[in-house]
């Protein structure tokens, strides 16, 4: 499932730009009219004259003036900051010790995090990443009830409920909760609804939570 949810990036290198070479004699440059050993060269005036040799205004000049070379250069710095940035936004999510039945999604991500961020990464990469981003925005309360008066709510008829929701509120109860993922708020809410407590259903604005992730 993990395989067919995050794709792998491929990155192309940039194209190389070819330099600028101006035809012979179209970029004269200026000489002094002197032998470089003996000095004035008989029978010439001594000043400077032109010369068809274009090779020193063509390398010095001309490479330093070409703006789709320097264009290039900054796109490419630009993309390295990124891939830095979102590189950091993975560590960051590893921070988190809390992956209790997301283990695969972690190990996901630390194989994202070990790869060097010059090889850039994909845009279903770093959808998935938004997506877990906005998974794990923690709530500590919903609809004015914080989290610790809906676990206490829900559990006062934990005796009617499933097995699996009666397991999922007693390990809260056990980890002292006061905030939660968007599932587990989720699952919550639903319960404390059971129970009889008048909160809303939970709707968060997820597009915006991701929108804010991406």
């Amino acid at each position: 499932m993990a395989s067919a949810f995050f794709a792998a990036a491929e990155v192309r290198p940039p194209s190389i730009l070819r330099l600028l070479k101006p035809m012979a004699g179209s970029w004269p440059i200026r000489a002094s009219a002197h032998n470089v050993n003996n000095g004035p060269i008989p029978g010439r005036p001594n000043h400077s004259i032109f010369t068809g040799s274009p090779l020193g205004y063509s390398q010095s000049v001309a490479s330093r003036h070409d703006p789709q070379k320097g264009n290039q250069m900054a796109r490419t710095t630009k993309a390295q900051r990124e891939a830095e940035a979102f590189r950091a936004r993975i560590i960051e999510l590893l921070a988190d010790p809390d992956w209790l039945n997301h283990e695969h999604v972690h190990e996901w991500l630390q194989k994202l995090s070990r790869r060097d961020p010059r090889l850039g990464y994909s845009p279903a990469e770093r959808a998935a990443v938004a997506r877990i981003i906005a998974a794990r925005t923690p709530f500590e309360a919903w609809d004015e009830y914080s989290v610790k008066e809906l676990i206490t709510a829900a559990a006062r008829y934990i005796a009617d409920f499933s097995y699996e929701d009666e397991l999922f509120l007693k390990e809260l109860q056990t980890r002292n909760c006061t905030a939660l993922r968007l599932e587990d708020m989720r699952q919550l809410v639903g319960l404390a609804r059971v129970a009889g407590v008048e909160v809303a259903r939970f709707k968060p604005d997820v597009d915006r939570i991701f929108d804010e992730a991406a």
